[in-house]
């Protein structure tokens, strides 16, 4: 939840749904980490490639026509598109020889320095707004 004295900061319209902190009796506005939608893209476009092993991804159970899948398949895409743009990962990786390969290959395995995950998921279910499911 943003509370109503920093909502404006977020540049969205004022129509946007309002909740009540059921710790604090504060009313503010439902917002969401961008990471969690993100996540959520990346595992369907992930399942959406093995259509053998999840024969009932969600569009099988509510019987969305294959234009509104590929819908939020694209906006998955997009959206991870304007992410990985956005934030654009600047470290480099190296090529080595590979045994029993020609040429030399890419290491992917360069060292990052990370955002503690972990923490950021407590800290949502922490400060999530109980039964309210959008």
């Amino acid at each position: 939840m943003v509370s109503m004295e920093d909502f404006p900061k977020l540049q969205k319209p004022a129509d946007a749904l309002q909740v009540t902190d059921p710790k604090t009796g504060e009313t503010g506005y439902r917002v969401g980490l961008e990471v969690f939608h993100q996540l959520h893209c990346l595992n369907l476009l992930r399942m959406s490639t093995y259509p053998d092993y999840y024969p009932k991804l969600w569009w099988s159970d509510t019987n969305d026509k294959p234009e509104k899948v590929r819908a939020h398949l694209d906006h998955c895409i997009e959206i991870l598109r304007m992410n990985l743009m956005c934030l654009s990962d600047v470290n480099v990786f190296t090529f080595h020889p590979q045994e029993g390969k020609e040429g030399y290959w890419p290491d992917y395995e360069s060292h990052h320095v990370c955002r503690n995950f972990d923490k950021i998921k407590d800290w949502a279910n922490d400060n999530a707004m109980p039964d309210l499911d959008v």
